[in-house]
C-alpha cells in the first residue's frame, strides 16, 4: 500500500491497508500460486475501491477479492461459498466484531 501515500488521508490509508491485509491473507489461502504481481494487482484494486469512497474495511476486502477473482478465476483452489463465509467470519473477529 506504499503507493497510496499522499493520495489518501491517514485514516483512509489505515482502512485501505487493513482491507488489503485481510484480502491478501484470504488470497494466500485460496490461490494455487502467489506472485509479486498478484500483490501489486490487489493493491491497485484496493486503491480503486478506495477512490470510490467506500470506507468499510470488510466490504473493501471482499470487493477486492471478488474483483481479483474475476480477473484470475482459473488460479483459485476450490472456493466454496461456505469457505468464503468462514473467511468473512474470521475478518469480523479480526475487526473486533465490527
Amino acid at each position: 500500500m506504499e503507493t497510496c501515500r499522499g493520495e489518501f488521508d491517514p485514516e483512509t490509508l489505515q482502512i485501505l491497508t487493513r482491507a488489503f491485509d485481510l484480502a491478501w491473507r484470504y488470497l494466500q489461502r485460496v490461490l494455487e500460486d502467489r506472485t509479486a504481481e498478484d500483490r501489486e494487482r490487489l493493491t491497485d484494486i484496493v486503491m480503486q475501491i478506495g477512490r470510490s469512497g467506500d470506507r468499510t474495511t470488510i466490504r473493501i476486502a471482499n470487493r477486492a477479492v471478488d474483483k481479483f477473482r474475476e480477473e484470475t478465476g482459473g488460479r483459485f483452489r476450490s472456493t466454496l461459498i461456505s469457505e468464503r463465509r468462514s473467511v468473512d467470519q474470521e475478518i469480523v473477529q479480526v475487526q473486533g466484531g465490527a
